[in-house]
């Protein structure tokens, strides 16, 4: 997952050939400069003809992307004093495991301001408070450093195995990723995207094994994303549409284990589903008042412009256009895909669950523009909660439409171990790997 892409420019080195034998170099700036060999004079060559300088060169993408890493993990070091932001609700819900009414909305509530914590709903299945129960334990602020530091190395796990049947060398997928404004988002304000994205590259890596084991793997980790059922929804229609029915049942295994974890989460609360429902009803007009201008999604967008009904019905008929795709595409495509066209059908998809738009863009890193732009548009995003909506959100709906126009066939034999350990990187792949910069 990047950036740019190397072999478009290469590193900037001025004066060295870019094929060895053409006699062609670039400038300090990318452009190609004129050779001063005569025609006529021995051994001449007619003079090529010089490009313009290149403005979005990889030196200066590497730089920019330094830069907007350091701003925007930057406020994980005072996270200790605004409480972690949304780490409140995964604490406190962490701390009343074992309670019937966990998924109800006063108790969390009311734990929170018992202990001088902002009031922060929890709004996920009672499962997924299991995995902050041994949080809990611990002192707030500890427990709230630990937790970053998790979903920060989950991002960078995700990363380092995503980036691999893209292609995408590691120095520019970790620059790639750690720049991504919403990818910084959701683990410095507590969110769980990174945990997300790394549910999507197990989704990635298991269909491609085309195996059995491999189907099982990816279904369980698409019923694992249920947690936040509006972002598992997307891969279950992956699943139907390329037909793999091992990975279907997989995930309704796993949509039913997340039952039965919620089950022990509230103390044997068989009929919690209730109480969780009633909860998303109480918060969704508060939570859309005060942060949907963070939306992304084209529900989200119509929404805040008022026109609440035609998104849904560009987002549904976006995604029939898209379902030939889904199914044609190399699995790995298919995936990126699908987790964009999720984000702009999504009802509700707040700024740092774009971390997921991550695979589509190392699809797109070949177009330097429209990735600035896109990086550019996520970066403003704290500045547009006066302008009261998201332009990412235009970002976002674009992005589906520029997925069908890009590919990377080169790499579609994928570069996961089949059943046997091996890799299936094709031999073409092994002998022209994508240069890395140095």
């Amino acid at each position: 997952m990047g950036l740019f892409n190397p072999a478009l420019g290469g590193e900037d080195q001025p004066g060295v050939p870019r094929n060895g034998s053409s006699g062609e170099a670039e400038d300090e700036h990318g452009g190609a400069v004129e050779s001063q060999t005569e025609p006529g004079s021995p051994g001449g060559r007619p003079p090529v003809a010089v490009e313009p300088p290149r403005i979005l060169t990889d030196r200066r993408l590497r730089v920019w992307g330094i830069g907007l890493a350091a701003a925007f993990w930057l406020p994980a070091f005072g996270a200790a004093a605004l409480q972690f932001w949304d780490f409140a609700a995964f604490y406190s819900a962490g701390a009343l495991v074992g309670r019937s009414n966990l998924s109800q909305l006063a108790p969390v509530v009311a734990y929170q301001v018992e202990r001088g914590l902002q009031p922060t709903p929890f709004v996920n299945p009672p499962a997924y408070a299991l995995l902050y129960a041994p949080l809990a334990h611990l002192p707030y602020d500890v427990a709230g450093y630990l937790a970053l530091a998790i979903m920060a190395a989950l991002l960078l796990v995700a990363v380092e195995y995503g980036r691999r049947p893209f292609g995408v060398p590691q120095r520019v997928a970790f620059i790639g990723a750690l720049a991504w404004p919403p990818a910084a988002a959701g683990v410095v304000s507590g969110q769980s995207s990174a945990l997300a994205l790394s549910l999507v590259v197990v989704v990635m890596a298991g269909l491609g094994r085309s195996s059995t084991r491999g189907s099982v793997l990816a279904g369980l980790a698409v019923g694992a994303m249920a947690y936040k059922p509006q972002l598992a929804a997307a891969l279950l229609v992956l699943l139907l549409v390329r037909g793999d029915w091992r990975a279907l049942m997989a995930s309704m295994a796993g949509v039913g284990a997340l039952y039965l974890g919620s089950v022990a989460a509230t103390g044997g609360n068989w009929g919690w589903p209730s109480d969780w429902l009633a909860t998303i009803q109480t918060y969704v007009g508060p939570d859309v008042a005060e942060n949907g201008w963070q939306a992304i999604s084209l529900a989200g967008l119509g929404g805040r412009l008022g026109v609440p009904v035609l998104p849904y019905l560009v987002g549904g008929m976006l995604f029939i256009y898209m379902l030939p795709q889904l199914r044609s595409r190399p699995v790995y495509e298919a995936v990126a895909l699908v987790c964009a066209l999720g984000l702009v059908a999504s009802p509700h998809a707040w700024v740092y669950e774009a971390t997921l738009l991550l695979p589509a863009l190392a699809m797109l890193r070949s177009n330097r523009r429209a990735i600035v732009a896109t990086y550019l548009l996520a970066a403003a995003w704290p500045a547009c909660a006066l302008l009261g909506w998201q332009p990412l959100a235009l970002a976002v709906a674009v992005a589906p439409l520029l997925l069908v126009r890009s590919g990377h066939s080169h790499n579609s034999a994928g570069i996961w171990p089949d059943r046997r350990g091996r890799s299936t990187e094709s031999a073409a792949g092994r002998q022209s790997p994508t240069p890395e910069l140095e």
